[in-house]
Parts: structure tokens; sequence; C-alpha cells
């Protein structure tokens, strides 16, 4: 699935899987794919990914390998709007899972709150 966040969401997501790649002696590596170009980068502190020049609708690739070269995280984001911001805050920076009453897909783009799932006859079923 491909989250399309703010570019202040992908800086606190970098800031946190640095220090998750820290801690599983991993290495992180974003692929940032703008046009017909696209830089790999192996980012070890936050100012490296701060000097990249990021904007509305780069889409980015991050990974993190572990010592064999195996991945043990992977996901795709597009810059702009925050519409899938408080998906990627609480499943990748809180590391919370989502109950399974909430359709991640359902996310209302004003508020960016998930919405739970609810039945079309469920005002007609009586308790």
């Amino acid at each position: 699935m491909i989250y399309e966040i703010d570019l202040e969401t992908i800086t606190n997501l970098v800031k946190h899987l640095i220090q998750k790649s820290k801690k599983l002696n991993g290495t992180l590596v974003l692929l940032n794919k703008t046009s017909d170009l696209a830089d790999e980068i192996i980012i070890t502190e936050i100012s490296y990914f701060n000097t990249l020049n990021l904007k509305k609708n780069d889409f980015l690739e991050i990974t993190i390998y572990d010592k064999s070269d195996d991945d043990i995280f992977y996901e795709e984001f597009l810059i702009g709007t925050e519409k899938d911001s408080y998906i990627v805050k609480t499943l990748f920076i809180d590391e919370k899972p989502i109950p399974d009453n909430i359709d991640i897909h359902s996310v209302n783009k004003n508020k960016s709150i998930l919405q739970p799932q609810v039945h079309p006859f469920k005002k007609f079923i009586k308790k």
C-alpha cells in the first residue's frame, strides 16, 4: 500500500526508523523516485535526510536491511497531503496495531482520523 503523507510526517517517520535500524544493527535505505530519476541513499542521521530536496509528489521507498541484506521493513510513501498521516503515525511510529473494526481505507480526509466500519443496516437491528 502506498501511504500519502505530508513532509512533517515523513521526517518524523525517518527519525523513528533511524533509531530502529540502529537498534537492530541494520541499514536504512531510502529510494527517492522523482520523474525519471531515482536516487538510493543510505540514511544514518536525520541531517542526511534533511539535506534531500523533497517536494510534493515525490515517491519514496523506505527499507531497513539487516546484516544479511534481508529487508526487515519496507513501505512506500507519496509526499502530498496528510491523508494517511494518522495511519502512518499509529502503525509505524507508535507501533500500535489498528483494531479489526477499523477500516484503514475509510480515513476521513479532512480530520485524518480512522472511522469504524458500520454495517448499513445496523440502525435497524435491535439489541
